[in-house]
């Protein structure tokens, strides 16, 4: 409703306006309102989710560079970030806040299930090394990449098994014909739909491993955020933060890599030891994360201000 933008932009309270920008679909919306709020003295911080769109075009840089020139501070998530704000948008170095996003769980009451009892839910045998590809599916989340290496995996992990859990972006023939190709469908659970609050805590449960096999990316992932507090092992390309997940170099693969990512995930699958290492090292960087540490620092961002 674009009355609704203007009277926000022109009644807002507070000295600092604080916006959160990660899609160009919002540009309209943010554009009339910080300008407006800006126009009337307002100071303006954004933290930006994604500095760069994850899939280029001119009209989403556009929107991107319009946002990011209201702005008098920015948080970002990652050094990486902080870099890419500065060479793709002119913005200096000393306005610029490195703040890691905050671990998530789900809104829903957790039911504290057991691994066997979400794998009973979800109707997968409980011998089964389960592998959790997780949320929105986007061609730059590399899933084409992971069912590739599961083909690879499987030969020498027969008992390992991928759900993918999230609703396609685009086209899903792609990865359907990834599978049939390398006859994955009996070691493949899908659920290709958005997953409600309240499933969320089945699939983490009941996962032995949480894939992020991303081609490319200069933030966080929420996914890999919520498999933090669940105290998941996870596997991450070398891209954006997603190494900052995780703390032994052994869970980081090369982006694109599908060999090495199949042997990574073997690795883990099948060394206990290793896997209950990862597992303890996402509890303590979920303790890390927590949110009253990030609101100390973000504080501090507005005292600055």
């Amino acid at each position: 409703n674009p009355p609704s933008w203007i009277y926000a932009g022109l009644t807002t309270k507070g000295r600092i306006l604080h916006v959160q920008w990660w899609t160009y679909v919002l540009a309209p919306v943010y554009i009339v309102t910080i300008a407006l709020a800006k126009l009337r003295g307002k100071k303006i911080l954004i933290t930006m989710h994604n500095v760069k769109p994850h899939e280029s075009g001119l009209l989403k840089n556009i929107a991107n560079k319009i946002v990011v020139s209201l702005g008098n501070e920015y948080i970002v998530h990652t050094d990486g970030g902080k870099d890419d704000l500065t060479n793709e948008y002119g913005v200096a170095k000393d306005k610029i806040h490195v703040i890691p996003h905050g671990i998530l769980m789900p809104d829903a009451p957790l039911q504290k299930l057991s691994r066997n009892q979400a794998r009973e839910k979800l109707k997968i045998d409980k011998d089964k090394k389960v592998i959790l590809f997780f949320g929105i599916i986007r061609d730059y989340k590399g899933l084409d990449i992971l069912l590739s290496s599961l083909a690879r995996v499987r030969a020498k992990v027969p008992e390992a098994h991928l759900v993918i859990a999230g609703k396609p972006w685009g086209d899903w023939d792609e990865y359907d014909q990834i599978i049939e190709k390398n006859k994955l469908k009996d070691s493949v659970t899908l659920r290709l739909s958005f997953v409600p609050e309240e499933d969320i805590e089945d699939y983490y449960v009941a996962s032995d491993l949480v894939a992020l096999p991303y081609r490319h990316f200069d933030a966080q992932s929420g996914v890999g955020t919520l498999a933090l507090p669940f105290g998941k092992a996870m596997i991450v390309s070398d891209t954006g933060g997603l190494p900052d997940l995780v703390r032994n170099r052994a869970a980081i693969v090369k982006a694109g890599d599908e060999n090495g990512l199949a042997r990574a995930i073997e690795n883990i699958l099948t060394n206990d030891t290793l896997r209950k290492e990862l597992e303890q090292d996402s509890i303590d960087i979920a303790e890390e994360l927590s949110w009253s540490n990030i609101a100390k620092k973000t504080t501090k961002v507005y005292k600055k201000m």
